[in-house]
């Protein structure tokens, strides 16, 4: 599934053969798949997203890639306004994998934050 979803996850396609190679040293296990089959694998989102961050009450960073396929970067503005103390940061150029597509920016905003 990783690997199929590649031009899904990057919006830089011409990163797609660097994408494989990476995932290519991963071992997947499909452990979680008879549980995902039969419906009884506990889905690792919120019900209420919005709401789980605004009860923490801290600041909250949402980091984004502005050419996210998978979810559209209005997703990232809507729990933006949702969430009063959070901050917004879009990674120009890049999609669903933007900490890999746009490393560099995507570590130096998350660093900026987290000073």
């Amino acid at each position: 599934m990783a690997m199929a979803t590649g031009p899904m996850n990057l919006w830089d396609l011409g990163l797609l053969d660097a994408w494989r190679t990476v995932l290519s040293r991963v071992r997947f296990s499909g452990e979680w798949n008879p549980g995902w089959r039969a419906g009884t694998l506990r889905s690792p989102r919120p019900a209420d997203p919005e709401a789980v961050l605004r009860g923490r009450r801290r600041r909250t960073l949402i980091l984004h890639g502005a050419e996210d396929l998978v979810f559209p970067v209005e997703v990232a503005h809507r729990l933006h306004a949702a969430v009063p103390h959070s901050e917004l940061a879009l990674v120009a150029d890049a999609g669903h994998a933007a900490h890999v597509e746009r490393r560099s920016e995507w570590v130096g905003r998350l660093r900026r934050f987290l000073r």
